[in-house]
């Protein structure tokens, strides 16, 4: 191993130690991660979803609306540099159906970790089973 590869073991060993940052520095980053009922968060949440039943599901299904959303829980793992908020609300679909759908909004995980994302989730349309049997994995 070379000195380079050294100082960078050395490091990655130190900032690790010195563990997770304080809530105080932490606040004002997570102060602009986005409510699970902001309106910019569930416009996303409608049009990827429907997006995807253009381009992918075509069943001709389409989500008219989300309401009631809440937040579940905020950063359930504690060491983690991500900063997320749960949330649950039921979706309207064009059929008439409501149904409930669950989200995550995550921070730094943009374009070179910069900005938020959503990732979402409805039990039945989620045929291959990404977020696990009926949104597991987003339900917390």
């Amino acid at each position: 191993m070379n000195m380079r590869s050294m100082a960078i073991l050395l490091a990655l060993g130190l900032a690790g130690a010195a563990g997770p940052l304080a809530p105080s520095a932490t606040a004002g980053i997570f102060g602009s991660l986005p409510e699970c009922s902001s309106h910019q968060v569930i416009a996303k949440v409608v049009r990827r979803f429907n997006k995807a039943d253009n381009r992918t599901w075509r069943r001709g299904i389409h989500l008219d609306f989300i309401s009631g959303a809440t937040e579940r829980a905020v950063n359930p793992w504690p060491t983690s540099s991500i900063n997320r908020r749960y949330c649950r609300a039921s979706a309207t679909l064009s059929d008439g159906r409501r149904v409930p759908v669950h989200y995550v909004v995550e921070q730094r995980v943009g374009f070179a970790g910069t900005g938020w994302n959503v990732e979402f989730c409805i039990g039945e349309a989620d045929r291959w089973r990404v977020y696990g049997g009926d949104c597991r994995v987003l339900r917390r």
